[in-house]
This record gives C-alpha cells, structure tokens and sequence, in this order.
C-alpha cells in the first residue's frame, strides 16, 4: 500500500479519469500530481526539512510560505 501514500480515493478519482479519457489523463496528471500531494502535505502540519537555502527554494518554487524562525 505505500504505493499510493495514503490516497486511495485519490488513486481511484485517477484511475476513473483515465478510464474516460482513454489515457490522456495520466499525462497531464503527470505535471500536476505532485504539487498537489506537497500542498495537501503542509496543510496537514508538514514542514521542509533542509537546510534553510533549499527550504526556501522549495517553498518559493511550490508557493507557500515558510514560518519565520528565531535567531539564537
């Protein structure tokens, strides 16, 4: 099962889209599905957990917002 992380009614919407569209689905989904599974990720309390350079590309390049951390 870890195959589909969790999502299996995400995996069945999928699979019922690439059924329909004979296949075209799956290359679309191919750009999208990702961004999704990170966003749906940090709504559930995920953080990014590199250094502070790489966290800060990452989250610029996936539209989020990072919480400023205090200076010790």
């Amino acid at each position: 099962m870890p195959l589909f992380r969790g999502e299996l009614g995400v995996a069945a919407l999928h699979m019922l889209f690439s059924i329909i569209t004979l296949g075209l689905w799956q290359i679309i989904v191919a750009f999208l599905y990702n961004r999704q599974y990170m966003t749906r990720m940090f709504m559930t309390g995920w953080v990014l957990a590199d250094s502070e350079g790489n966290n800060e590309m990452a989250a610029q390049r996936l539209g989020v917002v990072l919480p400023k951390r205090g200076r010790k």
